[in-house]
């Protein structure tokens, strides 16, 4: 199988710009045009593929129940190796409107869109103005009834006699000293 090689070791040629790359790599430096490359290469560094290395228990046996640390599962490679290994299971293409139905009827929209029609939107707007409406004339019917027992006792109050004279307060107490 084929695995990464290393890079090797980097000779720097003597007309090496070191304020642009590293003399001992030969790595573009930070905050300069030329980092991400290498002295010699003409674009970015290429990217390596399968760094990993292949878990022998997936190639063997086809299936892997190893854990990484954490509880995270394997951390090998984990490829189809001459047939062996990750059984395609035939699964069938589901359109857009299936999917749609099956969250909906999971109970996961709740915005209104294909969901509800424009009709019943329009309806349950309706019934709640029109429960609305209902408060409203009860509060007006609770104020003016307020309004109402107000005046009836302003107006009982000044047929009522005339209260008898307020006896004065005594004297303040001396406070202590």
């Amino acid at each position: 199988l084929p695995t990464p090689r290393p890079a090797g070791a980097f000779i720097a040629p003597d007309d090496l710009d070191e304020t642009l790359y590293d003399s001992n790599t030969g790595f573009g430096l930070f905050g300069t045009s030329v980092f991400g490359t290498r002295y010699g290469l003409n674009g970015p560094l290429p990217k390596i593929d399968n760094v990993r290395p292949l878990c022998m228990d997936f190639y063997k046996q086809g299936f892997c129940n190893r854990r990484g640390p954490h509880n995270q599962g394997c951390l090998f490679r984990h490829d189809e190796i001459e047939g062996k290994g990750k059984i395609e299971t035939g699964k069938v293409e589901v359109s857009w409107e299936v999917e749609y139905f099956a969250m909906e009827a999971q109970g996961k929209m709740n915005k209104a869109g294909r969901t509800l029609a424009y009709s019943d939107i329009s309806k349950a707007a309706a019934e709640w103005a029109a429960k609305r409406r209902e408060e409203l004339v009860l509060e007006d019917k609770v104020a003016a009834d307020t309004a109402a027992a107000v005046e009836r006792v302003t107006a009982a109050a000044a047929h009522a006699a005339p209260p008898a004279a307020m006896p004065t307060p005594p004297a303040a107490m001396p406070t202590p000293p």
